[in-house]
């Protein structure tokens, strides 16, 4: 791979500090404490969990360019995508609304809107209503390959609607009608995606222990449904090696 600009002057940057580090130091620096770059730091941080100490936060709670948590715990700094961690608790709660055989809160249109299905996916459109109307989305069969959208999720209720009908028609080209429940499951990924708390959100000191708690009851709590991480662990032995602070 070619090394870009910033790399070369990342390592440059290295270099220069790591010989100023081994002066201060005498001739013989200590060969177990390599300069770590901060992608090391999260690299190894990442290798490194302790996911007991995860969700114990103290008074110290910030939020970082209106959309990462930071907070302090015995074992190091924690760092919450908060879109992601909200995306996590959104979709866990869909799921076991789902599961439950009950259908899931929903918002009623002022105005139902119609749609048009593709001929070829009528038939496949016909057996999607009884799930889809599951999980709050209720859809009539208008005729032919007319469909009109009467109902949202409530979670969805200030969401365009043009734009949810553009997800059910998108998702609806990728699948056959032997995955049914993948493209559910798929709409209840989008559905906690688009209700989720969005990155550049401000969110007040209470409202972000709520956040950090509601991912602690989690199944999954260190993914989001689409497979990114919610949070890194940054512990204090890290910082320390980083900052030359100890020998270990």
């Amino acid at each position: 791979m070619m090394t870009t600009v910033r790399e070369k002057r990342i390592q440059e940057n290295q270099s220069i500090l790591s010989h100023d580090r081994d002066k201060s130091l005498g001739e013989n620096p200590p060969n177990k404490n390599p300069l770590l770059s901060p992608k090391q730091i999260i690299r190894q941080a990442s290798l490194n969990t302790s996911p007991q100490h995860f969700f114990i936060p103290n008074d110290k709670i910030f939020q970082m360019d209106n959309s990462f948590i930071l907070y302090e715990t015995n074992e190091g700094i924690i760092i919450i995508d908060q879109h992601a961690a909200h995306e996590r608790i959104q979709y866990e709660k869909l799921q076991k609304e789902y599961s439950k055989e009950t259908v899931i809160c929903s918002q009623r249109l002022l105005t139902p809107m119609p749609f048009q299905v593709p001929r070829h996916l009528s038939d496949f459109s016909e057996k999607l209503l009884s799930p889809l109307k599951k999980i709050g989305y209720e859809i009539e069969h208008f005729g032919q390959e007319t469909f009109v959208l009467k109902t949202v999720p409530l979670l969805l209720s200030k969401i365009n609607p043009q734009e949810i009908i553009q997800n059910i028609f998108d998702n609806l080209l990728e699948f056959s009608d032997k995955t049914i429940e993948s493209l559910i499951d798929t709409l209840l990924i989008k559905t906690a995606c688009s209700s989720a708390i969005k990155a550049n959100q401000p969110l007040s000191i209470p409202e972000m222990k709520n956040l950090i708690e509601l991912l602690h009851k989690t199944a999954m709590p260190f993914r989001c449904p689409h497979g990114r991480p919610t949070l890194v662990q940054v512990p204090f032995r890290f910082l320390k090696k980083h900052f030359l602070r100890t020998r270990d």
